[in-house]
């Protein structure tokens, strides 16, 4: 995964936190997926 794309990750995440769509839970198991897939 290169640096551009974890920028926009966490771009999407950021706005998914401040429109309140994801709780503290699913933002949880979101980055742990995506450490799983990044090695």
């Amino acid at each position: 995964m290169c640096f551009h794309e974890r920028c926009l990750l966490l771009l999407i995440l950021m706005i998914l936190i401040t429109t309140q769509e994801l709780n503290a839970c699913e933002i949880c198991q979101f980055l742990i997926e995506l450490g799983r897939k990044n090695g």
